[in-house]
């Protein structure tokens, strides 16, 4: 049944009527032939549906194992296969990358059919025509597949030998770059599922550059196959981000943008998967300018899945808290769908998401946000549900969970309750001094010992100030970094983040909690 719905789908219905008016005479009354292939037409798009049609055919008693049903079927299949040999060619449209994907494997699949059925002529005609279509767009499984059975049938049916050392030359091409892409997609995909499993951006920056050095000869070896390249310039691109190098990682994204239009497969999925990462990119160099534009431009040019236009929504989100206009990432906050979201995205995204919020409502809890009427009200926020929401990013004790445990500290600040930020103090500080040493941890570190300073001051803003004045001092001008170029987790500079975090205390000594610690 299958079988039969496929090959009605691309074969010519004028003639194929034809064929069955010819074959039944001059009734007056459609014929049971006429009726299946109707039948059939006009339930295409449905799955299990051939009791129905047993039914309507031959009575509700009777099923597809009925005998005059199955040669009814039969009769149908040689009609059909006669209109092929009849028509030039099928009606298929190849006219972008996602048609000639989906229709290519669809004729292939009928091909195949075809010769399981000993209809070799027809087959080797459908496998041609679909190989002329498809093969420039450079999907190395589907051309290998369709060189290897017209290499086939060259050789068994009809030989030509011309023709058949043709089709085994591109077997073997195509066999061939099989083998490299997968290799480069493998890569790119161990790399996706380290970055995943949280693991320290420093392994990651090296883990893509290896990758992609090892990629480099393959993608000039097939500068033409989309996926080759998309993968490649990915692991190029990441390798620099992680390393903060953003401004050669947008001039590496124009380069890979402009190879992969060569490409005849390239589709708008990826060329958007460049915008983001160039769009990613300028919001962590913090040029809100230039960033606002980038996001307006995204807004409009990025359509083909919701989940890209949620990551638009993201950046110009991070894009308002990284350059201090907190107000702009809360209007944008505020009109995103977080139930579409949820449905949208993977958990692990859904977690990233969360810890955007909890930034969002800090800004509204230290004042430097008030909610506008017209718009949505934010969803309410408890800092214990957002703490035992994110279980991955406890995991990382290099990446997101340094920030939740800022936010933590900053949340019960803002709220006064100084009790508990004393009580967390001592686990704070050890998880700084296991975790935030290094060079690469050195601006986290600083701002946690910032923090310390606060309730070694008493929660005083003027003797936190004071007590914190020669860390911050380093903490921007440190030699031994560019911070220019700031972390990735780094959502609200931290130099902003201590303004925020001062403008929550007051001139009173906080009594109360020394006398906690005594």
């Amino acid at each position: 049944m299958k079988e039969l719905k496929e090959l009605i789908e691309i074969s010519d219905g004028a003639t194929v009527l034809s064929l069955i008016k010819k074959n039944q005479g001059v009734m007056s009354l459609p014929s049971k032939l006429e009726r299946l292939y109707i039948l059939l037409k006009r339930t295409l798009g449905r799955v299990d549906d051939e009791a129905e049609i047993v039914s309507l055919l031959y009575g509700k008693e009777k099923d597809h194992t009925y005998p005059a049903y199955k040669r009814l079927k039969e009769r149908l299949w040689k009609v059909l296969v006669e209109s092929f040999s009849l028509s030039t060619e099928p009606k298929f449209l190849f006219s972008n990358y996602n048609l000639a994907y989906e229709n290519g494997f669809k004729l292939l699949g009928i091909v195949m059919y075809l010769v399981s059925r000993k209809e070799f002529l027809l087959g080797k005609k459908i496998a041609n025509y679909t190989f002329k279509k498809v093969r420039h767009y450079e999907i190395v499984n589907l051309n290998f597949e369709l060189s290897d059975v017209l290499s086939t049938l060259s050789m068994s049916v009809d030989y030509n030998k011309k023709e058949f050392e043709k089709y085994m030359e591109l077997t073997e091409y195509y066999l061939q770059a099989q083998f490299d892409q997968a290799l480069v997609v493998n890569r790119y995909k161990k790399l996706k599922c380290q970055f995943y499993d949280n693991q320290p951006v420093v392994e990651l920056a090296k883990l893509a550059e290896m990758y992609s050095k090892e990629s480099l000869e393959i993608a000039e070896k097939h500068p033409e196959i989309p996926k080759i390249q998309i993968c490649f310039y990915l692991m190029k691109v990441y390798s620099l981000m992680w390393k903060r190098k953003y401004s050669l990682a947008i001039d590496e994204l124009r380069k890979g943008e402009a190879q992969i239009k060569l490409c005849r497969g390239t589709t708008k999925v990826n060329l958007e998967l460049l915008h983001l990462l160039s769009l990613e990119c300028e919001v962590y160099q913090r040029k809100f300018d230039r960033g606002i534009q980038k996001v307006v431009e995204a807004k409009e040019s990025i359509s083909s899945t919701e989940v890209n236009l949620i990551k638009v929504s993201e950046l110009s989100i991070r894009l308002g808290l990284g350059t201090k206009n907190y107000e702009y990432a809360f209007v944008e906050f505020s009109e995103c769908d977080f139930g579409k979201i949820q449905t949208a995205i993977g958990s692990h995204f859904i977690q990233y998401w969360r810890i955007l919020e909890a930034f969002v409502h800090l800004l509204v809890a230290t004042g430097q946000v008030e909610p506008v009427e017209d718009l949505p009200k934010l969803r309410p926020f408890r800092l214990n549900r957002f703490l035992n929401s994110i279980p991955n990013y406890e995991k990382n004790k290099h990446g997101l969970y340094v920030q939740v445990l800022i936010l933590q500290m900053m949340f019960l600040m803002a709220r006064g309750e100084y009790d508990k930020v004393v009580d967390r103090v001592e686990g704070f500080d050890r998880f700084r001094r296991r975790y935030l040493k290094g060079k690469q941890e050195f601006r986290n570190n600083c701002f946690y010992r910032l923090i310390l300073k606060v309730v070694d001051a008493n929660f005083n803003r003027v003797a936190a100030e004071r007590l914190g004045k020669p860390i911050l001092e380093k903490m921007i001008n440190s030699p031994e970094l560019e911070h220019r170029e700031i972390s990735d987790i780094e959502w609200i500079p931290y130099e902003d983040l201590w303004e925020i975090l001062l403008g929550t205390l007051d001139n009173k000594r906080r009594m109360r909690a020394a006398k906690r610690t005594a």
